[in-house]
């Protein structure tokens, strides 16, 4: 696991446990046979965007406890609850929505933030590789090379900076846990006409009534 630090925040990466990301790869096939669309509450100009719903209860407890665990190490890298403040006593995390992603070639998801307090992506299938996305005509000659690039976007100093991240094919199984309000986009991609999957969701706090 690493994290990657900008401008006082950032993301941690990690390997998806093998047998997490087993039960992630089979609910994102689920998810797409069933066909519950989610487009509507997300900011994608993706056509296929699918409501995840673990049919098996300790599949799904043993996917959240992995996320929370993730949470616990981020607090302790960046000690982000204590510098936002928003809390006079702990209360439990609830992860919230989960969907999966079916991008096609040319499809994008614009610059958004989520709702929440973190949120996580999940790379199941990535069908190409960045040197390949960044030989194209339209992107070799660019001073920003980004086709197929996961990216944050962020205040600095003087200036909006990006921060890319190369997932292409090499990145599946991996997953990112960032802040719900750090913005992000996802570039299109141009070099193969398989879709790239990934699952995304939200994690939120239990408050009481």
């Amino acid at each position: 696991m690493i994290d990657v630090r900008f401008n006082g925040c950032g993301y941690i990466l990690d390997d998806v446990p093998k047998n997490i990301f087993e039960i992630i790869k089979k609910e994102s096939s689920r998810a797409k046979r069933k066909a519950i669309s989610f487009s509507t509450g997300l900011a994608g100009n993706i056509e296929e965007e699918y409501s995840i719903n673990f049919e098996n209860q300790s599949e799904y407890d043993e996917f959240e406890g992995y996320l929370l665990s993730l949470i616990t190490e981020f607090d302790n890298r960046f000690n982000y609850i204590q510098n936002i403040k928003i809390l006079n006593k702990n209360l439990p995390y609830r992860l919230n929505a989960i969907w999966a992603n079916y991008q096609k070639k040319y499809e994008f998801n614009p610059y958004h933030d989520h709702y929440g307090l973190f949120s996580f992506v999940i790379w199941v299938k990535v069908p190409y590789l960045i040197e390949d996305e960044i030989s194209i005509p339209s992107v070799r000659n660019s001073n920003l090379k980004a086709a197929g690039n996961f990216s944050f976007i962020y205040p600095s100093l003087y200036r909006i900076e990006n921060h890319n991240i190369p997932a292409d094919k090499t990145y599946e199984g991996k997953i990112i846990l960032f802040p719900s309000n750090l913005g992000h986009l996802v570039y299109p991609f141009y070099t193969s006409d398989d879709y790239r999957i990934s699952v995304s969701g939200n994690i939120n706090l239990i408050v009481p009534d």
